[in-house]
């Protein structure tokens, strides 16, 4: 055993003396890897779960790692514990390593988990290789991983199986009716297939039923290059018809996709930043709205700045379609407490 191994068993052999389980005293503690999967969590834990962060809000979790001392802290009381994957997180390599030390009593979901559920990992055109990134943020993704709560919740609390299994079933409910939504909201003429600038909105993108066929930045941590950005406006109608690109993205790539605009590459921009940690369900019909109602944006003369008013056009609609789901989803879940 190493030095680093032999320190984690100690440390966590420490607090797990003073470690109470969350089912024992009447609610069940769901720690998560991510902060995205807190709303599949408490859609359908309700009111008998308690779920810790591992990953805090508005921090990249791609290169986030707590000291150990504070992950064992926060995993202490943790009876179930739901990661993305597969096991691309810094902090969920060292949920693993916990995990193999056999010291903890958690239920532990992972990929493995939503794969024996039926999730399809889907192949990155920039790679040809599987996507392993926010499949969370896609209404097939959010169903598996809902399954694979249920499952874990009502093993551990019985008692609560038929509150669970009742939620699950208006959850599911919720993501058909909002998926058939989607398919019928992203038709757009001269649309059918779709670019991407990294592969992190992959698997939302693929809901709206369009096809996923170019990437701009094979990976989203990959350096991106001038020729990356000539290739995306030389592929523009040959490869792809609209470039989806995400709020983090616009303001980490700017000049780039401001290039693009000004190459004539239509752009839809999709909120993430507002939608990914309380409503990802909400991110494919975000998407779907921007390809319907697809127009290009007002640009200024070639090498000039950009006149984004031509997404004002867009983003009303988006925007009011946005505020009026949130205000009902946010209606089904306070009706789902008060009914617990």
């Amino acid at each position: 055993m190493s030095g680093k191994s032999a320190l984690l068993v100690l440390l966590a052999v420490t607090l797990l003396i003073s470690h109470t389980a969350g089912a024992s005293s009447g609610e069940v503690v769901v720690a998560i890897t991510h902060p995205s999967l807190k709303s599949v969590v408490t859609a359908i834990g309700g009111a008998r779960v308690r779920v810790i962060v591992l990953v805090p809000p508005g921090v990249d979790a791609h290169h986030y790692e707590p000291p150990t001392s504070e992950l064992l802290a926060l995993l202490r009381d943790a009876d179930v514990v739901v990661m993305t994957g597969p096991s691309h997180l810094p902090v969920e390599h060292r949920v693993e390593e916990l995990h193999k030390t056999g010291l903890y009593r958690w239920i532990l979901i992972d990929y493995e988990e939503y794969v024996d559920e039926g999730l399809e990992l889907l192949v990155n055109p920039a790679t040809g290789r599987e996507n392993p990134h926010e499949y969370v943020l896609s209404i097939t993704g959010l169903r598996i991983v809902a399954t694979s709560v249920y499952r874990a919740l009502s093993s551990l609390d019985p008692g609560g199986a038929g509150y669970y299994e009742s939620r699950l079933r208006s959850y599911l409910e919720h993501l058909e009716k909002l998926e058939k939504v989607v398919k019928t909201t992203a038709r757009s003429p001269g649309v059918a297939r779709v670019g991407l600038f990294t592969p992190i909105l992959q698997y939302a993108a693929s809901d709206t039923g369009l096809l996923v066929t170019y990437v701009v930045l094979a990976e989203h941590e990959a350096p991106l290059e001038a020729r990356d950005v000539a290739k995306a406006a030389e592929n523009y109608g040959k490869q792809y018809d609209v470039l989806v690109v995400s709020d983090e993205e616009l303001a980490k790539y700017r000049q780039a996709v401001e290039e693009l605009l000004r190459r004539g590459v239509k752009v839809v921009v999709v909120p993430l930043s507002t939608l990914a940690y309380e409503t990802p369900e909400l991110v494919p019909l975000v998407i779907a709205t921007g390809l319907g109602t697809l127009q290009i944006p007002v640009v200024g003369a070639a090498g000039g700045p950009i006149d984004l008013s031509g997404y004002v056009a867009i983003s009303l609609p988006l925007l009011a379609v946005i505020l009026a789901l949130v205000l009902y989803i946010l209606r089904l879940r306070s009706l789902g407490k008060a009914a617990k």
